[in-house]
Order: C-alpha cells, then structure tokens, then sequence
C-alpha cells in the first residue's frame, strides 16, 4: 500500500509541477510585448518602449530608435547597429542621441527603406541588437501586429 501511495504522491507532484511550467510559459515577461500606439510601434516593457522602435516622424518617415545599451556615447557622434533577425544582418547607420540613462542610437529613414528590416522583424522570432557599447536579443512575439499598425498609421 505505501509504495502505491509514493507511486500516486510523486505522479501528482509531477503532474502540479508540470502544470506550473506551462503557466508560466504562457505568461508574458513582465509585461513586455511588441505594441504600437499609432505614431510608434516597437518592443515595450511597463509603460515606455525600450530596446528598438519605430517613430512615424511624417508621411513614409521614421526614426528608428536603439534604447538599452550600458554604455554613453557622445551626443551627436554617427555609430553602426547591426540587427540580426534569425540570420539576417542589417546594418544601420546611427546618430547617438542623449537618452537620460543612456545613450539611444537613432536611424533616419525612410518606409519604404526599411522594407526588408521591417518585414523580417514582422516574421522573425528573435533580433540581436549589436552597437559600439553593447549587444541585447529581443523576442519578436507580437511584432508582426505592431509594425502592420505603424505602416497603416505612416504610409
């Protein structure tokens, strides 16, 4: 009787355990998702975006914002991004920007420029992020929504 009720004992256990795995598989990271809010579309975590957006700054142009890095750079200085979404590189040219905390590196562009970079984050599943002070991955979960609703709200 007691090694039926081990053998009951540890299938419960691993089957509460297993359960909890995947609730928190499902759950978002602390509330970081790809979103757009019309004029911006990008990666966000709380209440800012962070990491890499999209600003709509007229009709068909963006600034592409790199957020994130460890390090400041002198305001004003050009540097290059590379973005590699699965296993393709872009290469960006930048201008650092003050950032508070830290330096943002930001990309002048235009839609239609940023086409192939746009389209492979829409339908990647992760990006590196590599700069002159630093590197970050973001996952691309949400992305293909957020950046569809930034080329609706610039085209």
């Amino acid at each position: 009787m007691t090694a039926l009720s081990n053998a009951l004992r540890h299938r419960v256990v691993l089957l509460c355990g297993g359960a909890a795995m995947l609730m928190a598989a499902g759950a978002p990271a602390l509330g970081q998702s790809w979103r757009s809010d019309g004029a911006v579309a990008g990666f966000a975590a709380g209440a800012g975006f962070t990491g890499l957006s999209f600003r709509c700054v007229a009709a068909g142009q963006l600034a592409i914002s790199f957020s994130g890095f460890p390090g400041r750079l002198q305001a004003g200085q050009p540097h290059t991004v590379v973005a590699t979404v699965d296993d393709t590189a872009f290469v960006l040219q930048t201008t650092a920007r003050d950032g508070g905390e830290g330096s943002i590196l930001v990309a002048e562009s235009t839609l239609a420029g940023q086409a192939g970079f746009i389209e492979a984050l829409r339908k990647g599943r992760s990006v590196e992020v590599a700069g002159p002070v630093g590197r970050y991955t973001l996952p691309l979960t949400g992305s293909g929504d957020a950046l569809a609703a930034l080329g609706q709200n610039c085209g």
